[in-house]
């Protein structure tokens, strides 16, 4: 869902966009949508309350499980290069957005298994797996805890 961006350089169109809808990129941390409250400095930084997920972080990285992502409620700070004018809402949870991006990936048809090495999809598959477990223990419990072993017993 790698949409091009025309992001929030200028500090005087960025001052207008505080208290609305901001769409936030962080590269493999995710992407967001949130209320940008503030700015300061120049370049400018910004601070964002989170209240959507349009795509959770990417949590397999070389083949090692990581990255938490946001979840709604929480505080991004931001760059002039990351923030843009939101056009959608989000998931209105992590946990929502991740089983949506499960859902993407394990869909035959979805195009979104791309690479022509199966253990890649596998692997990708498997960490995903991991993460909605972790995701929903941490709804459960409060504590997120990511066990690449989750994902090799998970339900697909």
């Amino acid at each position: 869902m790698h949409v091009k961006q025309e992001f929030v350089v200028n500090k005087n169109e960025a001052q207008k966009l505080i208290g609305r809808n901001v769409r936030v990129w962080l590269g493999a941390e995710g992407v967001y949508v949130g209320e940008l409250l503030e700015l300061t400095g120049s370049p400018w930084r910004g601070r964002v309350r989170v209240t959507g997920v349009l795509e959770p972080a990417q949590h397999l990285d070389h083949g090692v499980v990581c990255r938490r992502g946001h979840r709604p409620g929480e505080f991004i700070d931001v760059s002039h290069a990351t923030v843009c004018p939101a056009k959608k809402s989000g998931h209105s949870s992590y946990l929502s957005a991740v089983q949506a991006q499960l859902n993407l990936h394990m869909g035959s048809h979805s195009g979104y298994q791309t690479s022509r090495h199966a253990w890649v999809n596998e692997a990708f598959g498997r960490a995903l797996r991991a993460v909605l477990v972790a995701e929903e223990r941490r709804v459960a419990t409060g504590q997120w805890r990511l066990r690449p072993e989750d994902g090799e017993h998970a339900a697909a």
